[in-house]
């Protein structure tokens, strides 16, 4: 009966590790996935924060303001190849980046391209007329 008590107590001590270890290891893996979330959700929000000024001098910063541009505005018309002037005037023409782009990849400036959008025509139209020679006709206001 001795025997069985001394192995009853060594079996329950060595359960208690057993579960001990277990547990800490859980532990243990849990704080990394806790751990691995959080830098992934850090690293997330840092991706989809909006645009900075970044890469831009001081001058550039007042002209993109003053035409009412905001960081992540400024930026995608800036990468597209526009200044904050061209910028302003396509915007004011009525073109939105995508469109300003088109149009001007085919050498029209914004006033150009707004007589002839004016004046009914698409991109493709403009183009076709505009090398035949000819040029919208102004409405009157």
């Amino acid at each position: 009966m001795i025997f069985a008590v001394d192995s009853y107590i060594k079996y329950q001590f060595v359960l208690r590790i057993i579960l001990n270890t277990h547990i800490k290891i859980a532990m243990d893996v849990d704080m990394k996935k806790i751990s691995s979330l959080i830098v992934v959700l850090i690293l997330t929000a840092c991706a989809s924060a909006p645009a900075t000024w970044k890469g831009m001098s001081e001058r550039d910063i007042s002209a993109w303001k003053e035409i009412g541009f905001n960081a992540e505005k400024a930026q995608a018309w800036h990468g597209s190849g526009f200044t904050p002037e061209q910028s302003s005037s396509w915007s004011t023409a009525g073109f939105n980046l995508e469109n300003a782009g088109q149009w001007s990849k085919q050498s029209f400036n914004a006033e150009e391209a707004k007589n002839w959008n004016t004046g009914g025509f698409d991109l493709e139209n403009a183009v076709e007329s505009r090398d035949k020679g000819l040029t919208p006709v102004k409405a009157d206001d």
